[in-house]
């Protein structure tokens, strides 16, 4: 059989449903404080049907519809305050609001890895757009449009691999309506700037440039050094590489020859040291 050539039909549905009482929340855009940290509970439930086509092996197309309902509140912590006591409607968006949305998602990828889960060379490109229509009426409406490219350059050998990733989305809310504090984007987590707190950065725009040094040092061990960078901007503010925080750091990865499926990372920031042990690769 020719894989260059595999082609067919995408088409399933899914469902998903999250409760977390401790989602951290330090308030929107770069010059957010680490002193200003706070908790909030979130849910949601998503239900989708998703339809597309594999053109060949390497490009595919999908588009994803379905319900997304939401739910926020107090969080629950002990340590740390809740989020409507340091906050409001006007420096959290959506505080006392739960929107359901109707979403739609459209999908292009580009996978040109020798192997997907332990790519040694090649990349992959994704460009996404999503609409979030609320059911009850407009007020916190938005749009996103999201781009992801990863590369792979083995360095004289497929022992020692340079990986590069750039990730940038943009949201873009409806006429009179905002996007809520929850639902945009955060950087900062076990794959992004690894040297800070996770989601220690939500803002309506995101851009975040990353490079790894991978070395397999035997077939099941992976040393890694790290450089990430990102930032995120308000819906006023306009996307600049120029002033990005950084983060670096090392890591250990346990994995077969087509898979990573257990990483240790340590990252630095001007925040401080962060562990982060996951399960799967970092990007």
């Amino acid at each position: 059989m020719d894989h260059d050539n595999a082609h067919g039909l995408i088409l399933y549905g899914a469902f998903r449903a999250r409760n977390h009482t401790r989602e951290r929340f330090y308030g929107l855009g770069d010059d957010s404080r680490p002193e200003d940290l706070t908790v909030f509970g979130y849910a949601d439930e998503l239900g989708e049907v998703v339809a597309g086509w594999q053109f060949t092996r390497h490009l595919s197309l999908n588009v994803r519809g379905g319900y997304l309902g939401t739910s926020s509140g107090p969080g629950d912590d002990r340590e740390s305050p809740s989020v409507e006591t340091v906050f409001d409607e006007e420096t959290a968006p959506g505080l006392n609001a739960d929107p359901d949305y109707l979403r739609l998602v459209a999908q292009v990828f580009l996978d040109r890895r020798d192997v997907p889960f332990n790519p040694h060379r090649g990349f992959v490109a994704t460009v996404a757009y999503a609409r979030f229509d609320e059911r009850d009426g407009d007020a916190w409406s938005f749009d996103r449009f999201a781009f992801d490219v990863r590369g792979y350059v083995p360095l004289g050998s497929v022992q020692r691999v340079l990986a590069v990733r750039a990730y940038a989305s943009a949201d873009d809310p409806h006429e009179g309506a905002q996007v809520p504090f929850y639902m945009q984007e955060a950087l900062s987590n076990s794959r992004t700037l690894r040297g800070y707190d996770s989601f220690r950065f939500r803002g309506e725009k995101l851009v975040s440039l990353q490079a790894e040094y991978r070395w397999e040092a035997a077939p099941a061990i992976e040393l890694v050094a790290f450089v990430d960078s990102g930032r995120v901007f308000r819906e006023d503010e306009d996307i600049d590489i120029e002033g990005l925080r950084a983060t670096w750091g090392g890591g250990l990865r346990l994995k077969t020859w087509n898979k990573t499926f257990v990483r240790f990372d340590v990252g630095t920031s001007d925040e401080g040291t962060r562990v982060y042990l996951r399960f799967g690769p970092s990007y």
